[in-house]
């Protein structure tokens, strides 16, 4: 236990996979404060589970990676050429891993094929396919890496599971404004293009009203709501200003029952009413914004008790005031002086050759 208690940093197992599909793990060291990765000090307990005998279920510790200086350790395995190998299974252990090219390819193959079919036939489960996300993230050292990320990211565009929308808008918002402007215009189209469909899902009120007057959905349902929607707000996507007007006018007009959007909020920073209507008022008009949201849930059964508050709400959804412009200013204007642009100093041309040669598949 020793490396676990005096080490600092996270352990990152980087995976070998030699031509004839036998593997190899070495240990490295990712450090918050650098990019840098150094040779580890911890005996890691790995489990994992391949293609060609997926088991999800098992996380008992199959190998150990030893705190060996720059070697990489043989584990005796080997893989067919089409066979892919997931390691951590379920998230058991505290290490993030860093997959060859070969065996990315192969799990983005099998990402895809999961998320296009029944939910319930998906052979890597969620929890696994957001640890994915996670470690295509975590193990970027340098620009090229970007792409490796994109491709993974490609396949989420079907996904289902609020564990990796969270995922996915988690370490989006920790990394994407260190990208360069060129580059970061350009991976929020790509972005708006993945999440357009789970956005679609998401603002469907009729699943709402059903779950309102009918029927208990899911949790995942009600959960995937607040990252689709934290994500598409802070992409800019332009439906959302859309929906969230529409949804504030009929909340005022009483055709939209604001109990219903009650109903369906999650718990967490921006969830549905939060995003619907507060998050558009909190954009627009902060100032007002609390004001607003406590007439709207006091009155719910009667939203408008007379045409001048009505004229008034209709007012500011149609028109902001300019404090929208002030207040956006005021907490992007530095952007390029935060800690995580020091992270990446060179992202170099990889990454945004990759996002236009793809463009016209989503713009």
């Amino acid at each position: 236990m020793e490396g676990w208690v005096t080490s600092v940093g996270h352990p990152i197992v980087v995976v070998n996979r030699k031509e004839n599909g036998q593997l190899s793990l070495a240990q490295r060291v990712c450090l918050d404060t650098s990019a840098l990765i150094v040779d580890g000090d911890w005996w890691i307990p790995i489990s994992y589970t391949t293609s060609s005998d997926p088991n999800f279920v098992s996380t008992e510790p199959q190998r150990w990676v030893e705190p060996e200086p720059q070697d990489f350790q043989n584990i005796n395995v080997t893989l067919e050429d089409d066979e892919w190998i997931i390691f951590n299974v379920l998230g058991s252990g505290f290490y993030r891993v860093q997959y060859d090219d070969v065996t990315w390819k192969l799990l983005i193959d099998q990402l895809k094929k999961d998320t296009a079919g029944d939910a319930e036939e998906a052979v890597i489960p969620p929890i696994n396919r957001a640890i994915l996300i996670g470690d295509s993230f975590f193990t970027i050292r340098e620009g090229k890496d970007w792409v490796k990320t994109f491709e993974m990211m490609d396949y989420v565009k079907n996904e289902t599971s609020a564990l990796v929308w969270d995922a996915l808008y988690s370490h989006i918002e920790l990394y994407y404004r260190s990208f360069p402007k060129e580059m970061r215009d350009m991976f929020q189209k790509y972005v708006q293009f993945l999440v357009k469909p789970a956005f679609l899902r998401a603002i469907d009120v009729q699943a709402w009203e059903k779950a309102f007057f009918r029927v208990v959905e899911s949790v995942n349902d009600r959960a995937v709501r607040e990252p689709v929607f934290d994500l598409s707000w802070d992409m800019k996507h332009p439906a959302v200003k859309t929906f969230s007007s529409e949804v504030a006018l009929q909340v005022l007009n009483r055709s939209f029952d604001a109990r219903m959007i009650l109903k369906n909020n999650v718990a967490g920073s921006k969830a549905t009413l939060k995003v619907e209507i507060q998050q558009f008022m909190l954009y627009h008009w902060p100032d007002e914004c609390e004001d607003i949201l406590s007439f709207i849930e006091k009155n719910k059964d009667n939203i408008v008790e007379d045409d001048s508050e009505l004229e008034e709400f209709q007012d500011y959804a149609v028109n902001p005031p300019t404090i929208c412009k002030n207040k956006t200013l005021e907490i992007f204007g530095n952007i390029t002086e935060s800690p995580v642009n020091t992270f990446y100093e060179d992202f170099g041309q990889e990454p945004l050759n990759w996002l236009v040669n793809h463009q016209n598949e989503w713009i």
